[in-house]
């Protein structure tokens, strides 16, 4: 899935009445600034203008306050929650600081303000771990136009913290109009959401009430061309869909598409790894010389991204391992073969965090004896049908259909008797052809139809064959080119066992 940001976070940051951007100190914030230092030497000289000390805010923190704010506020938040986190006390005796300071009338100019506005936000996060109390103070140091705020909102909301959509709908325009101010001065962050909030149609949209995909570009691609890896992969994303920037006969830069995702995943960003593998797999970019596809790079790519748990990566690159296209065994003689171990490897990765169709190729697998042989060297039926089972769970119609022949075969799950023999499970079967053979799955439906024909299956009431039944689902099989339903329904027809409705 595309990594976006949801924009619906600035409901509660903007208004049209209450508005705020950076601007030059003007004269009075200047004046502000000289009385501002005045206050920090009070602060730091253990007079009455200080507030009473408690087991908390000791003096000595009070002393260096202001230096461990702008140490702070100059930090990455990844670094910051490394403090807050790590220096735990000291972080708590902080934030009451910066409660008791932004609570005093003592002046301070505009930027020191929003540092301090923004740490009590930052620290009350991770110390209350009380999201509304934090939003409430993100949303505060935002109006101040703070812009390290405005983005840990937009953070808290795209990682579903905290719901802001309760009192209507969000002021998209208000907040684009102050993203804009920022873009244009450079600021990557505002460009970015920029993109986003153009590419979602939640500003400024075209006469036909379509979205601007063309700002959206344009807007990801100032931010990209800074090297902001959300937006080169966001801009990737638009090129390959065919949205930005279309070639002449209204096709997708795939080029550009390559290109872009190319930059993101040298900077790490695991899903343009992935991405751009899916793209040199397909062909549609980064071709070898004599015209082929460059499955070696899009093996490579694959696997940057799965060794970091993409998931969808994992699966890929299973598939790569499957077919030969990436890292083959080589034998003495020169002749190359399947790595089927690496393979299995990566599907029983890929599945065992749920995904289906890495668990229906891992079932496949199994069942043919390329991979997890038992002890004795038999195939493994039980682990195959498990992960047929698993994969047939989620929906996946193949899986469905491989499952009943398990079941029909007796190699999954038998029924034991009294005597302690063993019999297939042919209810199950049935039920598993059935769901596989209703979704159009055209084996199912034959399987069906020789099920119900040989009467270990849907039986009617009197205890007769349902031939009808039977017919019905050679029919639609057959209706799919499949000849050997075709053969079928002919004998039922020949026989006068089947007359459709």
């Amino acid at each position: 899935m595309r990594k976006t940001i949801l924009t619906s976070i600035f409901l509660l940051l903007f208004s049209q009445n209450s508005f705020s951007t950076h601007h030059e100190n003007s004269e009075e914030d200047k004046n502000l600034s000289e009385e501002f230092r005045s206050s920090k030497k009070r602060c730091r000289q253990n007079d009455d203008t200080q507030p009473p000390k408690n087991k908390h805010a000791t003096w000595e923190l009070q002393s260096k306050f202001f230096d461990i704010i702008d140490s702070l506020y100059a930090m990455t938040n990844k670094e910051r929650k490394k403090y807050a986190l790590q220096q735990n006390e000291e972080s708590e005796r902080l934030l009451i600081c910066l409660h008791t300071r932004l609570k005093s009338p003592l002046p301070m100019d505009k930027e020191t303000h929003q540092h301090l506005l923004f740490m009590r936000a930052f620290l009350s996060y991770y110390l209350d771990i009380k999201t509304e109390k934090a939003v409430s103070y993100y949303q505060e140091a935002a109006q101040s136009g703070d812009l390290k705020s405005l983005f840990n909102l937009v953070k808290l909301y795209t990682e579903d913290c905290f719901s802001l959509l309760d009192n209507g709908s969000p002021d998209y325009k208000s907040a684009g109009f102050f993203c804009k101010k920022e873009a244009v001065q450079g600021d990557i962050n505002a460009q970015f959401i920029l993109g986003v909030l153009h590419e979602n149609g939640q500003y400024g949209l075209l006469i036909d009430g379509s979205p601007d995909y063309n700002s959206a570009g344009n807007y990801y691609k100032k931010a990209a061309d800074q090297g902001c890896a959300d937006s080169q992969f966001n801009l990737a994303v638009l090129y390959k869909q065919g949205f930005y920037k279309p070639l002449k006969d209204n096709t997708p830069d795939y080029q550009s598409a390559g290109n872009w995702f190319k930059k993101a995943a040298g900077q790490g960003y695991t899903e343009s790894q992935f991405n751009l593998g899916l793209l040199l797999k397909s062909g549609k970019y980064g071709l070898l010389e004599d015209g082929s596809i460059d499955q070696k790079s899009a093996g490579d790519w694959f696997k940057k991204a799965a060794i970091q748990g993409v998931i969808r990566a994992q699966a890929s690159l299973g598939i790569s391992y499957e077919l030969g296209l990436y890292e083959p065994i080589e034998d003495d003689n020169g002749n190359t073969y399947p790595n089927y171990d690496i393979a299995g490897y990566w599907y029983e990765k890929a599945a065992e965090q749920r995904h289906a169709n890495a668990q229906f190729n891992l079932g496949l697998l199994l069942k043919s004896g390329k991979y997890g042989l038992l002890e004795d060297g038999s195939i493994d039926q039980k682990s195959a049908g498990d992960w047929f089972k698993k994969a047939a769970i989620q929906g996946v119609i193949r899986a469905q259909a491989n499952l009943g022949i398990s079941y029909e075969l007796g190699l999954y799950e038998p029924i034991e008797d009294e005597n302690g023999n063993t019999h297939p499970n042919y209810d199950a079967a049935g039920e598993w052809y059935e769901k596989a053979a209703e979704q159009g799955h055209a084996n199912a439906q034959l399987n069906l139809g020789l099920f119900l024909k040989s009467g270990k299956y849907g039986l009617l009431e009197d205890g007769s064959i349902d031939y009808k039944s039977a017919g019905d689902w050679f029919k639609k099989a057959a209706n799919q080119e499949s000849i050997k339903a075709q053969a079928n329904l002919g004998l039922l027809f020949e026989s006068g066992l089947y007359e459709p409705s």
